[in-house]
């Protein structure tokens, strides 16, 4: 029986699989067009990346919470707790901004060279040279009033709360006089976290191949302090906090489904 399931969920994942990578090759023809006609329009592009954010949301079947004001304007620093190599795209579908992702997303087909024409920053963690560049230009995009979002653990785990932030980008915030916006994520079924314990490509395939994927967004304040490690404390405290309060209220939304199923 597990059996017959886990093909299913394969299926599945294939198939949706396949529908955004359909869509992703729309989406960077139509970033290619612009790109070759000249238009320097940022905000265009980004508004085609946020489209096929929300696009993809539809087809992989997530049910997306979301609490809190999401601040408008900008330019601010959006940090989040990190359980999913998705977890980018959850985000982007409500704010338009700048990601800092890996170097190796770079040369992912399609997806890297849509990423590169609607704005991102790369960073190699394994080379001192690119981490500077990479902190270099938070600082550079924050003072030309973009948006950055980014996740300060460094890597997803699946640890109950949030693993230390690293302090780099919040330093850049700080000298940028840019106030940061803590994020929470969390998913109710806590076998969606990326552990490393197997592929990115097999853990897609299970995880996004049942019907639904719950999860939680919480959006905190802005908050702007001249000491990076006082933003930095802010976040994380936020963070925790959260993921706290939307583990009890699953916890609750638990019982009260088995007490259903019990009383019927």
């Amino acid at each position: 029986m597990n059996l017959f399931k886990n093909i299913i969920k394969v299926i599945l994942g294939l198939v949706r699989a396949l529908l955004l990578g359909l869509a992703a090759i729309i989406v960077v023809l139509s970033l290619f067009v612009l790109h070759i006609t000249g238009s320097r329009n940022m905000d265009i592009r980004l508004k085609i990346r946020r489209a096929w954010c929300r696009l993809g949301i539809a087809v992989l079947g997530v049910r997306k919470n979301v609490k809190g004001n999401i601040p408008e304007g900008g330019p601010y620093l959006f940090v989040c707790n990190h359980r999913s190599s998705l977890d980018p795209m959850f985000i982007l579908c409500d704010v338009l901004a700048y990601p800092i992702a890996k170097y190796e997303v770079k040369s992912w087909p399609v997806i890297g060279f849509g990423a590169q024409l609607s704005g991102i920053l790369y960073v190699n963690k394994s080379n001192k040279e690119s981490k500077s560049e990479t902190k270099d230009g938070i600082y550079h995009h924050l003072k030309a009033g973009n948006n950055i979002v980014l996740f300060p653990e460094g890597k997803t785990h699946g640890d109950p709360l949030t693993i230390q932030y690293k302090k780099g980008s919040f330093e850049q915030a700080a000298k940028a006089g840019i106030p940061v916006v803590p994020i929470a994520i969390e998913y109710k079924d806590q076998r969606d976290y990326w552990r490393h314990i197997m592929n990115f490509a097999k853990h897609f395939l299970l995880r996004f191949g049942k019907p639904v994927t719950h999860l939680d967004l919480s959006y905190g304040k802005a908050y702007y302090d001249k000491d990076p490690l006082k933003m930095l404390a802010y976040s994380q405290q936020f963070a925790n906090q959260e993921i706290n309060n939307i583990r009890s209220a699953y916890n609750v939304s638990n019982k009260t489904s088995s007490r259903n199923l019990v009383s019927s």
